[in-house]
């Protein structure tokens, strides 16, 4: 695995995200509005079940969650991340008092039960330290409360993608997969002139240890002290293909999308290995 530390990681995410931070909001996907529009409505499931009034963002970047949770009536909203410079870019506008904090996760300076929901996007694989992050947040966690993560990487998919050979052409959709999977280091260095290295780094828990699996999530999130933890599995391999489909009408794209997203979540676990990503909602 090489020899990697919490403080080589941690720097490596600060290297990546500051010459990111411009070009972020722009630039990655998860800022679409149709997928604003998909967290928007599990952020609004989640508060409505536990009547959260607070809410702390883990690695909130540039606050795509904070964008997310701006209309749905939070009365508070915590972002935190360890980059200055994407920190700055944060529009803390609107009804909800926004209150930020510059470092790192695992030591957040709030008191116990603090908060009625927290959140990470697109961040939990950037961690060194899984645990300490999730006690501490399952610390600061209300009795009640609830931790939503989205946009992990789904180990079964990684291992199955990268265990192609990139030499051979497959279909339209591995393909791409190929080259987002096991070279996106590469592409980041062609668009961005970001260090290869640094961005295997910065991204540990996918580029190093490979993706991370619904058990082993599981286990740590119990072992924090989280008593219920449920999963949904994101992204199915040729979804893109469909969204792009000009063929189609946006309303036939999306039946058709919910369709074949219904049926391989019908057959799972045995489909897990067809979905880049994983999401989960802990309760305290």
């Amino acid at each position: 695995m090489g020899n990697y530390t919490k403080e080589n990681v941690l720097k490596a995410n600060v290297e990546l995200h500051s010459q990111l931070a411009d070009v972020y909001n722009k630039d990655e996907p998860h800022w679409r509005p149709e997928n604003i529009h998909n967290v928007r409505g599990r952020l609004q499931y989640l508060k409505e079940a536990i009547g959260a009034a607070d809410m702390l963002d883990i690695g909130c970047g540039t606050g795509f969650m904070i964008e997310v949770a701006r209309p749905l009536g939070f009365e508070t909203i915590t972002g935190m991340d360890i980059t200055p410079k994407m920190i700055e870019q944060v529009d803390v506008s609107g009804s909800a008092n926004v209150g930020l904090i510059l470092g790192d996760v695992s030591n957040i300076p709030r008191p116990d039960c603090s908060f009625d929901v927290a959140t990470a996007y697109s961040f939990i694989d950037h961690l060194y330290d899984m645990p300490a992050v999730f006690e501490e947040v399952n610390r600061t966690l209300r009795k009640g409360g609830a931790f939503y993560a989205g946009l992990i990487p789904n180990e079964q998919y990684w291992t199955a993608i990268n265990q192609l050979d990139p030499t051979q052409h497959y279909s339209e959709s591995i393909d791409r997969e190929i080259r987002h999977v096991s070279q996106k280091d590469s592409e980041i260095n062609e668009a961005y002139g970001i260090d290869q290295e640094t961005f295997k780094i910065a991204e540990y828990q996918k580029n190093i240890r490979g993706g991370l699996s619904e058990e082993s999530l599981r286990r740590q999130l119990l072992e924090a002290g989280f008593t219920k933890v449920d999963f949904i599995y994101d992204w199915f391999l040729g979804q893109r293909k469909i969204i792009l489909d000009e063929t189609l009408t946006l309303r036939e794209r999306e039946a058709r999308m919910a369709l074949m997203e219904g049926l391989l979540r019908e057959q799972l676990p045995i489909s897990r290995s067809l979905f880049k990503y994983l999401s989960f909602y802990a309760f305290k």
